[in-house]
């Protein structure tokens, strides 16, 4: 996993956790966990978008980012962080429907519409991360896991400007170039994915690759 982190520090504590980590850095490291907690200072800080910190997750499909969302999610609510799971597929199949088969003029390129579209969906989500960690009361530090590809160079700059300055934030990519480990991360996905309800396992498989 990469770990590309803003050069400022952050200044963020869970509740009942004792100080552990305060350096920012640009690494690569295994574990998702420890590469956020290296995110986390040691001390309260005045300027409200510094308890709120946004992870916002990088790679290509079946690499394993929602996997990684939710190890994560799971992980900092024991720690005692303020947390939720923000994917945005999930925007996308409430306004769009499933994008499988023959219909996948959504994730046409070449399509205005549907470019306006999947950026709209991206967008919403992100207001509705962030409009959660500024919501009044919680218990200290919130943290926001944003899930999408969020590949291309343009998709990050749009975020970027949309949380500057209301939160602190991190891009955690996930690569992986093993066709063993993509193949069942496929297999995984067109199980358990909603846009695969009501579908043959070899349709949705056929379909994904």
């Amino acid at each position: 996993l990469n770990v590309h982190m803003r050069p400022d520090d952050f200044h963020m504590r869970p509740r009942d956790v004792s100080p552990r980590f305060n350096r920012m850095v640009s690494m690569e490291l295994g574990p998702p966990g420890a590469a956020v907690a290296e995110a986390m200072a040691d001390q309260h800080n005045t300027h409200p978008e510094r308890s709120r910190l946004a992870i916002i997750l990088v790679g290509l499909p079946a690499r394993g980012k929602t996997f990684t969302a939710v190890k994560l999610t799971r992980y900092l609510c024991w720690l005692g962080y303020d947390i939720k799971h923000f994917n945005v597929g999930t925007y996308r199949r409430k306004f769009h429907g499933k994008a499988t088969g023959s219909d996948l003029s959504l994730f046409d390129h070449s399509n205005a519409a549907a470019n306006d579209a999947r950026r709209m969906c991206a967008q919403m989500a992100m207001e509705d991360m962030l409009a959660w960690m500024e919501e009044p009361g919680g218990h200290g530090a919130r943290v926001g896991v944003y899930d999408a590809t969020n590949t291309t160079e343009e998709r990050r700059l749009m975020l970027s400007r949309m949380m500057r300055g209301r939160c602190k934030f991190i891009f955690l990519e996930s690569q992986c170039s093993d066709p063993e480990v993509i193949d069942q991360n496929i297999r995984n996905k067109v199980v358990k994915s909603p846009d695969y309800t009501g579908s043959s396992f070899e349709s949705a498989y056929a379909d994904f690759r």
